[in-house]
């Protein structure tokens, strides 16, 4: 949902120095909580206005606000009066999950995606974070938002053609330090939720790993599982599907034809 925040001064309260970097404060922690997603600016109009993309109508709610929102929401307050619109949806944000509770899910992100990197495996759509445990006694997900700006930048090196052995490497070697990173933090929320966690390993078609990744069984194109070089599994739920390895617990995207 993309939203129009307004920041409306209160009657009679004067704004404090350095007001921009109190706003900006705020909408970072709301970010790093996961109630708004990861592209959002701030405009100065006849006041301030704040334009985030929200995960649901309701995320801004003060019910989900993390501990650090809520401190960075109260200094907020003293000053001003928050009031939110909401325009439409986010052509570049997808449907968030609505699931009551979750049988596993996927983490996985890309160069330009402004979503939650966690994706429930019963309907495929994203997870707002802030629905989630925080990992290892965080207040927020901010670990999980670095991975995330790390990640994406690594898979947009790549794709603007950089494609050498380092971009390669941190993508496809699930022992690369970016991979370590990111099966790290999953492994911490599985912990934290009680189920499966799978970690989606890049596929790079070919380009950088020269070694099988596919094998024809019964028929059936399976994955190699890149870590312990087991098959993995086809599993598929509504209109998601995906190969995953439960010894590693591992995910890889379906198998595509190459022309």
């Amino acid at each position: 949902m993309f939203c129009r925040v307004k920041v409306l001064p209160k009657d009679g309260v004067a704004a404090p120095e350095g007001v921009e970097e109190l706003l900006w404060d705020f909408l970072y922690a709301l970010a790093r909580n996961g109630q708004i997603c990861r592209n959002f600016t701030l405009v100065r109009e006849d006041n301030y206005c704040a334009y985030v993309t929200l995960p649901k109508e309701d995320s801004l709610a003060a019910a989900h606000d993390g501990v650090y929102v809520k401190q960075r929401r109260a200094e907020v307050e003293k000053y001003f009066d928050l009031s939110a619109h909401i325009s439409g949806a986010n052509a570049e944000s997808q449907p968030y999950c609505t699931c009551a509770s979750h049988t596993a899910l996927e983490m996985q992100t890309f160069s330009f995606d402004c979503d939650s990197v966690f994706t429930c495996m019963d309907c495929g759509r994203p997870v707002a974070m802030y629905e989630l445990p925080p990992i290892e006694g965080e207040g927020d997900f901010c670990n999980i938002e670095n991975w995330q700006e790390n990640y994406s930048a690594m898979d947009k090196l790549w794709l603007n053609c950089l494609c050498d052995r380092y971009t390669g490497r941190q993508l496809t070697d699930p022992q690369s330090a970016l991979n370590k990173q990111g099966r790290q933090l999953a492994a911490q929320m599985a912990q934290a939720l009680g189920c499966k966690v799978y970690y989606n390993m890049f596929d790079d078609l070919g380009y950088y790993t020269k070694k099988p990744k596919w094998a024809n069984e019964g028929g059936k194109m399976l994955r190699i599982c890149p870590s312990c070089g087991k098959l993995m599994r086809h599993y598929a739920a509504d209109n998601y599907e995906v190969e995953l390895c439960d010894d590693c617990n591992l995910s890889s995207d379906p198998y595509e034809k190459q022309e």
